[in-house]
């Protein structure tokens, strides 16, 4: 039996180790307890939110709910818009479109990126998008992506 607060307090107690190792247990945790300091965990752009992503896609559609409401949080936006698009699941998508018009290039970025990972296609959305987008790099993205 794993012990959930043991691995929750290895996660949030500062050890980069300890919290590694949690994360890779907790990915193989089914519970919701589980999945909920995995989004926490999505805070950040460094190995432990790159482990966490992973971590929390392997939860499979369990997983989409609580990505989609790390998203109202700016803190873990880019790490749960990338475990949508690891899901890629059609139903992610209009979460997605939602988000589109975040103002960090690097969130949009991934946006666009998970949006294609989840099956969509739209011809209309890729091109007002490519049409109103005001960074370059994203604009590159988005252009490669709408072929």
């Amino acid at each position: 039996m794993v012990n959930l607060d043991a691995l929750i307090a290895a996660l949030r107690g500062g050890d980069s180790l300890a919290a590694s190792d949690a994360i890779r247990a907790l990915a193989e945790t089914d519970d919701d307890r589980a999945r909920a300091a995995l989004v926490e965990a999505l805070a950040g752009a460094g190995p432990l939110t790159a482990l966490a992503i992973q971590a929390l896609a392997r939860h499979g559609p369990k997983a989409q709910r609580f990505a989609a409401a790390a998203t109202s949080d700016p803190q873990r936006t880019l790490g749960a818009v990338a475990v949508m698009g690891q899901l890629g699941d059609p139903a992610c998508c209009a979460h997605l479109r939602r988000l589109i018009d975040e103002p960090d290039p690097l969130v949009r970025m991934t946006v666009a990126s998970s949006l294609y990972r989840c099956g969509e296609r739209s011809s209309e959305l890729w091109s007002s998008w490519i049409c109103r987008e005001n960074d370059l790099a994203v604009f590159a993205f988005l252009a490669a992506i709408a072929g």
